[in-house]
């Protein structure tokens, strides 16, 4: 008996042929994409705390009122986390510099308010620092800036007298202001101490004895040029 063998009309795949690719975009799901961006954000977001706190430093703060003259102690100081990169920092005592203020017993050059930050102006070796004097002249308001003068502005002082106006002294520090008429138009006296040195407070008192006392802040400006200077050498009379 002959068997007969039907043919079939579909074509087999041959054996071990590669299952065809799918592209890796069709393989990736939308959970994939999710935890891909999670993350990268993680990683910038570690990226940038250790950027800023590399660039944070420890300075000194005043931790009470400080006056003219008085010797540097770990006591006077607290110690503050600020942004390196503020222009500011670069002004400021750090740590290793608040320590080295104490080690060499650095004076105070000026006063300095709890909480102020301590600059690297405030402090100077006592030979250099005991020179420093603290001097009160009273002025009218519409004489000073109308009144507008704070603890740390930087003077010139012009004495004006038979109409001829001089300086007597450029680029002093402010380090006190009273109360009374230091308001803005304010027309009553006020008081301005300032830090001068043995020198220079007598070019003042001859100053304010001699005309009107004109203040002129200057802040942040070139310092006056130095001719022209009030001369408090009195002028003998000839004949």
């Amino acid at each position: 008996m002959t068997q007969t063998v039907e043919r079939s009309d579909r074509t087999a795949l041959p054996i071990g042929d590669p299952v065809p690719k799918r592209r890796l975009a069709s393989r990736l799901s939308l959970g994939h994409l999710i935890m891909v961006v999670a993350g990268l954000t993680a990683f910038i977001l570690v990226l940038a705390v250790l950027r800023d706190r590399s660039e944070v430093v420890q300075v000194a703060i005043a931790s009470t009122d400080i006056q003219v003259g008085t010797r540097a102690s770990s006591q006077l100081f607290d110690i503050v986390d600020i942004s390196g990169g503020d222009g500011l920092a670069q002004q400021l005592i750090t740590i290793e510099d608040a320590t080295r203020l104490v080690e060499s017993g650095q004076i105070a050059t000026r006063n300095v308010a709890a909480g102020e930050p301590i600059t690297t102006s405030s402090f100077d070796e006592p030979s250099d620092a005991t020179q420093v004097r603290a001097m009160s002249i009273p002025v009218n308001p519409a004489h000073a800036v109308a009144g507008a003068l704070t603890q740390g502005d930087v003077i010139d002082l012009i004495v004006v007298s038979d109409g001829v106006a001089r300086y007597v002294a450029t680029t002093i520090e402010v380090i006190a202001v009273s109360a009374d008429g230091s308001g803005i138009g304010s027309s009553s006296a006020m008081t301005i101490t300032v830090a001068v040195d043995a020198e220079l407070s007598l070019r003042v008192a001859s100053a304010l004895n001699s005309g009107t006392l004109e203040i002129v802040r200057a802040n942040g400006s070139q310092p006056a040029p130095q001719d022209g200077f009030y001369d408090p050498t009195p002028v003998s009379s000839s004949g």
